[in-house]
């Protein structure tokens, strides 16, 4: 109808969705009535005594199974629902921290592809990425493990950190997966040998979005 406004909303992430089904079980649980005590606490007591788990644990199981949960669920990304791909938000830092430290520039897509072409290993599928409306950083989908390892790891004048929520992006600066199907990293370094990492503005050159990022073969999108 005429006037009506349509507010786009994002998917939840697995781990909204579990503490919805946990909270939940507990409801259920606080439902069940005290007449049934009887015929569960002798299992209970059994159960207790025979673990070398802590009662916390055994409850937080029991929610799980009263929920029908018997796995935990697979990562996905936030902007596509990939499985498998995390969403990272790096951002220019902030603060006393930053003092003194060389921050990349984080404006467009571009400067995204270059600060990760230094720092996630060959080969590496970078997916979508979106810019913060703040204009001081981006999110962008990794797979698992490299989004993991880059914040445990760290990364010099920059603040790297998995999110379950998306921050308010910036409309029409949509580049990544949706075009061709996401990038691979090229050239330069990328081991993760742990410690702070460091971000090389030059030395390998620019890194364009618009190119493929992997040399001699492999799918990947980012192509001209």
């Amino acid at each position: 109808a005429a006037g009506t406004k349509f507010v786009p909303t994002q998917a939840p992430s697995p781990e909204v969705v579990m503490k919805a089904s946990a909270d939940m079980a507990a409801e259920q649980v606080g439902r069940v009535p005290l007449d049934l005590l009887p015929f569960y606490r002798k299992t209970a007591e059994g159960l207790l005594a025979s673990t070398e788990k802590s009662p916390e644990e055994i409850l937080a199981l029991a929610l799980a199974a009263v929920s029908g949960m018997t796995e935990a669920p697979k990562p996905r990304s936030l902007l596509t629902m990939e499985e498998n791909a995390r969403t990272l938000l790096i951002e220019s830092q902030e603060g006393d921290d930053a003092i003194g430290r060389f921050r990349p520039t984080m404006r467009s897509a571009r400067d995204v592809m270059r600060l990760l072409g230094d720092l996630v290993p060959r080969n590496c599928k970078v997916g979508k990425i979106k810019m913060t409306l703040t204009g001081s950083g981006a999110v962008v989908d990794l797979p698992s493990a490299v989004a993991e390892a880059l914040v445990r790891d760290g990364v010099d004048g920059m603040s790297v950190s998995l999110i379950t929520e998306l921050p308010e992006l910036e409309r029409e600066r949509d580049f990544g997966m949706d075009r061709g199907g996401g990038g691979r990293r090229g050239r330069g370094g990328g081991s993760f040998r742990g410690g702070s990492r460091s971000y090389r503005g030059g030395g390998g050159g620019e890194r364009d979005y618009g190119r493929s990022m992997s040399r001699g073969g492999g799918s990947g999108g980012y192509s001209r």
